[in-house]
């Protein structure tokens, strides 16, 4: 079994209202279709969307929105395989996990690209949206205090 984490890391410093994301489902769907598009360039299987991955994701976004930190790990040390455990997942041998973050941020959806371009100028984050052994994929997305959380989880079962 095998993790695979990128990102950046920051120390919580607070405890924030999240502020309402419209649509996170358009979201969600257009993250997936964005990570297929590039898995599809390079000739990989698309991802399915997961139900148990989107939970995983929207609580892991925001509980860094709601008490301000910025990291693979909560403050507890819990990461993406604990997250997605929590979820009910069970099955898996590997996992991985995008996060994104920004401050005085564009639209949602404009936002979105970005954060996709930016991952795949990263080979770490793009190692995980191109890693042929991913089979499924979530999202969530959260916001407070003018900064926006974005998480892309990945699974590959047995």
């Amino acid at each position: 079994m095998s993790v695979l984490l990128a990102g950046c890391a920051t120390r919580p410093t607070a405890d924030h209202t999240l502020s309402e994301i419209v649509n996170v489902s358009a979201l969600r769907a257009e993250a997936l279709a964005m990570v297929n598009q590039q898995r599809r360039g390079e000739g990989l299987a698309a991802l399915q969307p997961s139900a148990r991955l989107n939970a995983a994701a929207q609580a892991h976004a925001e509980d860094m929105a709601r008490r301000g930190f910025y990291s693979h790990h909560s403050p507890e040390g819990q990461d993406a395989q604990a997250r997605y455990r929590a979820q009910g997942g069970r099955d898996w041998r590997i996992i991985g996990e995008n996060i994104a973050s920004c401050r005085n941020c564009a639209s949602p959806s404009e936002q979105l690209r970005l954060f996709q371009q930016s991952w795949m100028r990263s080979a770490g984050h793009r190692q995980n949206i191109l890693e042929a052994r991913y089979e499924e994929f979530g999202f969530g997305i959260a916001s407070a205090n003018g900064r926006y959380y974005v998480v892309q989880t990945f699974v590959g079962h047995r």
